[in-house]
């Protein structure tokens, strides 16, 4: 199920920072840093249900799966392309 037309593929459903994922850029999955990349249930879990498997999460907020804060509080520092 495609992601809502107001929600852009390219920026992270956690914290709406870029996500630097790929197949968001239009390019292939093989390679990309969120296919290769576990994904704790706890990030996922702090996710609107509407947003699971819609858009990938940032490489900042994949890394957080021990963070107690709730979506959004990934830092904005701390991101960087992957790619």
């Amino acid at each position: 199920m495609p992601a809502p037309p107001s929600a852009p593929q390219h920026l992270c459903p956690a914290c709406g920072q870029p996500n630097a994922c790929r197949m968001a850029a239009g390019g292939d999955a093989r390679g990309c840093w969120c296919m290769d990349t576990p994904i704790a249930a706890a990030v996922l879990a702090r996710l609107p249900p509407a947003e699971r498997g819609q858009r990938c999460v940032c490489a900042a907020c994949a890394a957080d799966a021990g963070a107690a804060a709730p979506s959004g509080a990934c830092s904005a520092q701390d991101r960087r392309p992957i790619l």
